[in-house]
């Protein structure tokens, strides 16, 4: 039961961190959010796991443990792609440590966890598009670039994302990990919020 979440987060955790490189590789905001969303666009094409996606479906205690296994599984990809970015020495690694420090950079936690709702509850938006038989593909893939790219745009906070980024940063590991708890925390309500208001 394990494997069946957490090989496909695997691969779902290096799609949204080719995602991030894509981001960091350009200088124009705009299109590196739709570069961005490759990412998600390849994880609802190709049915892998993502936190983000999932975390508005869960309703009991087992779904909620899968969510934990899916988030590990994205972690592990996410460390996976950093090992060959590093390996590779891409051109991007430069723009990917200033976003992580950006990331850290003093900011209460409160911000952090609302901007961290927005972000679930858009990539919940852009996910449950391709749960419904109502609208058309392309229909779909707007609403799931659409989403990907306002909460970049925007500013919000993605959990796995930031898993990516956070790896090519400097700062304290305690930092690093209080941060991607209450991104965690914070997408998860916001993917609960939209999931449970949609019905």
């Amino acid at each position: 039961m394990i494997a069946r979440c957490f090989i496909p987060a695997i691969m779902a955790g290096v799609l949204i961190s080719l995602g991030c490189c894509a981001y960091a590789s350009v200088e124009n905001h705009i299109v590196g959010a739709m570069l961005f969303a490759l990412g998600l666009m390849s994880v609802v094409m190709y049915r892998r796991k993502l936190y983000t996606g999932m975390a508005g479906m869960a309703r009991s205690c087992a779904d909620f443990f899968d969510l934990v296994v899916i988030f590990l599984g994205n972690l592990l990809g996410c460390c996976l792609l950093a090992v060959f970015v590093f390996m590779a020495h891409l051109q991007c690694m430069q723009q990917l440590g200033a976003i992580a420090a950006a990331k850290l950079a003093v900011r209460p936690w409160h911000e952090v966890l609302f901007a961290a709702v927005i972000c679930g509850a858009l990539m919940e938006i852009g996910v449950a598009a391709w749960r419904s038989d109502r609208e058309v593909h392309t229909a779909k893939s707007f609403i799931t670039i659409a989403s990907v790219m306002v909460f970049i745009l925007i500013g919000a906070e993605h959990s796995v994302a930031n898993c990516f980024y956070l790896m090519f940063g400097h700062g304290s590991l305690l930092s690093a990990i209080l941060f991607i708890a209450i991104c965690f925390v914070g997408n998860g309500i916001g993917g609960q919020l939209v999931n449970r208001l949609s019905r």
